[in-house]
């Protein structure tokens, strides 16, 4: 409970810090970000969280039929992929925390670009890319385990020898 309140605390004082808003957030700037969002991919988190929360939703019905998990797998997906474009959904929650950091100006350069072919190419590439990403990452943290044990066991202290029972 200590630690939740700890990292409220830290979270709040985090977004006090945050700059002031670029801008406006005009509706003109809001449907630029909107178009942004979709050019960009990124509806294509919204998946990547499904595909967290999934796994662990079905872990959870264990016991289930197949029915049931067939069932479950089709309703969550489906709830996801349907709210992600809805008026409070995922990419509508996305358009403040762009409109904090980009300027409308910004965000039509973005829009260029991801409206380019290198951009499209970006975008298309992304999902293996960051796979790829991922799996590089965890092959660099695994080869640094051994590293790191030498590295604490030299800097551990090491408990006081306890006096033999009598």
């Amino acid at each position: 409970m200590r630690n939740r309140i700890l990292s409220s605390l830290i979270a709040l004082s985090c977004l006090a810090a945050l700059p002031a808003q670029a801008d406006e957030l005009t509706e003109a700037k809001r449907a630029d970000i909107m178009r942004l969002l979709k050019s960009s991919g990124a509806s294509t988190m919204a998946d990547g969280l499904l595909s967290a929360v999934l796994p662990r939703l079905m872990q959870q019905c264990a016991n289930c039929t197949a029915e049931q998990k067939a069932v479950l797998q089709r309703e969550v997906t489906s709830t996801f992929r349907d709210n992600v474009q809805t008026p409070d959904g995922y990419l509508s929650r996305l358009v403040p925390v762009y409109a904090a950091r980009f300027s409308h100006g910004e965000i039509r350069q973005l829009l260029a670009f991801y409206d380019s072919p290198i951009g499209r190419k970006q975008v298309s590439e992304m999902p293996v890319m960051m796979r790829e990403v991922n799996e590089a990452s965890r092959l660099w943290a695994q080869s640094l385990e051994p590293k790191l044990r030498a590295r604490l066991q030299a800097a551990m202290p090491q408990p006081a020898a306890q006096p033999a029972p009598k």
